[in-house]
């Protein structure tokens, strides 16, 4: 068990309904967001994490990394980080 960090949430809609739906389905699930402080424009730069599958909640309770991670694909996300790898999402 290791370790799941998640970058870029909204994958490639970049669209702020997206984001947000994706940052309510990460909390709802377990996941905890680090941010950044904003800097000068009000950017500022975030990893959402979830430190061991024993601590998800809601409808991946009892799931494993693997599942995990796969329903973290599913959504979209555009970096999965966990056990030394790195997942990327398509641009097809």
């Amino acid at each position: 068990m290791s370790t799941i960090y998640l970058q870029s949430i909204a994958g490639y809609y970049g669209a702020k309904e997206v984001y947000e739906q994706r940052a309510c389905q990460l909390s709802d699930a377990g996941f905890v967001c680090l941010r950044s402080t904003p800097n000068e424009q009000g950017q500022s730069w975030e990893i959402w994490m979830i430190s061991s599958p024993i601590l998800a909640k809601g409808l991946l309770r009892g799931k494993s990394e693997e599942d995990i991670i796969q329903w973290c694909r599913q959504l979209g996300i555009g970096h999965i980080e966990y056990g030394g790898k790195v997942l990327g999402l398509s641009l097809g």
